[in-house]
């Protein structure tokens, strides 16, 4: 475990372990085209992100990191001090809205904080990895705007300028696959979850019923929506990919995606890639003050 461990910490910033005879050799990696990149898959619970990321992600193991990556290295522990008080205020209250949303969803106690406690781990992984240079790209099957969409635009009510401005740098650099499936088959596929893993943290109709599982379903499906028009605003590139449809031409679709993406960022500029997500003037304002000052 230590050694998968540290395998992983090292690739992370750059370095492989590559046994050479009988010893083993620490070689350094050139940063990938992927460098600086995120890409997040999106789309409601029991969608299917996660069987996508599964067959696909050895494809791209060599050239970008996955959360698990993340999650095992020790400064993921101290990730909350990388932000600045800005960031931190923002942080804060998109925490806080998370927090007060699963209170308002009828969990019980040890679920909720068993909940909680992972969007933590899933916020500082982010943070870490936006904060640090890896020299390669982050593709996450459940990134930071799937778990707090609707804590975003939450947060993002009655903020400061700063505040708001902090949110919309979240979007910066970030991409989307957005997932689509209509509700039956959503909810066939939480139904076998409920069955090959009864009472898990993701088992919304063992934990809360049918009725309830479909209504957050369709909550989660309306936030997604604004939440993709206001990245779109912000420059960031989003593709859809209808799960129900033949996989291996929707592996296709999502490697074509990658690649424009790739593609794309080494054509621009950094500083032209700041300009686009950055603005917050009269003229060119965050689409979040839109709901920071209702």
């Amino acid at each position: 475990m230590i050694k998968n461990i540290t395998k992983k910490a090292l690739r992370r910033v750059g370095y492989e372990v590559r046994r050479k005879y009988s010893y083993h050799e620490l070689v350094s990696t050139p940063s990938r085209a992927s460098s600086g990149i995120i890409i997040e898959f999106v789309g409601p619970s029991g969608i299917g992100k996660t069987t996508f990321f599964g067959k696909v992600k050895e494809d791209y193991r060599s050239d970008w990191l996955f959360r698990d990556d993340l999650k095992c290295t020790y400064e993921i522990d101290s990730a909350f001090a990388l932000l600045t008080v800005n960031e931190g205020n923002a942080i804060s209250r998109i925490m806080h809205a998370t927090y007060l949303s699963l209170s308002g969803d009828d969990f019980p106690m040890p679920l909720h904080d068993r909940i909680y406690s992972y969007l933590v781990l899933e916020m500082k992984a982010d943070i870490l990895f936006r904060k640090t240079h890896s020299g390669r790209g982050l593709l996450s099957e459940d990134g930071l705007i799937h778990n707090f969409c609707s804590a975003i635009l939450e947060a993002s009510k009655d903020a400061s300028p700063e505040t708001t401005s902090e949110i919309s740098k979240l979007l910066k650099n970030r991409h989307f696959i957005n997932f689509k499936a209509c509700d039956n088959y959503i909810i066939e596929n939480l139904k076998k979850r409920k069955e090959e893993s009864p009472g898990a943290g993701n088992d919304w109709i063992g934990n809360l019923g049918v009725h309830k599982a479909l209504e957050i379903t369709k909550a989660y499906q309306e936030d997604n929506e604004r939440m993709m028009q206001i990245a779109l605003s912000l420059g960031s590139k989003v593709h859809e990919i209808n799960i129900e449809d033949d996989f291996e031409n929707n592996r296709t679709l999502f490697r074509e995606f990658i690649n424009s993406i790739t593609s794309d960022a080494h054509r621009q500029p950094e500083s032209a890639l700041r300009g686009k997500h950055s603005k917050t003037t009269a003229q060119s304002r965050s689409p979040f003050f839109s709901l920071s000052e209702h």
